[in-house]
């Protein structure tokens, strides 16, 4: 089984954040390739969090840019959430 490092998980899930947030941009035709990215991002970033049981209470913390985060979880459905983005202030 190929195991993925944490960087790796942590660019994946920025990755699945920012496309997700554009997909869901209602206004804005999201192209084929970033769907598709978004759906194969996905996958790997659902596996990782269940494979390591993140939950809401227990949330993976994905670094953006410096101080800049997201919390991220599988939900009771296995479906994924986010936080909204905060920073070291909060």
């Amino acid at each position: 089984m190929k195991t993925i490092d944490d960087e790796t998980i942590n660019d994946l899930a920025v990755n699945w954040y920012f496309s997700s947030l554009q997909s869901r941009n209602q206004e804005v035709m999201v192209p084929d390739d970033i769907f598709n990215e978004l759906i194969e991002t996905g996958l790997e970033v659902k596996k990782h969090l269940k494979d390591h049981k993140f939950t809401q209470q227990q949330p993976m913390n994905v670094v953006v840019d410096g101080d800049t985060y997201f919390d991220i979880w599988l939900d009771e459905d296995d479906q994924i959430q986010a936080s909204g983005l905060y920073d070291d202030e909060e």
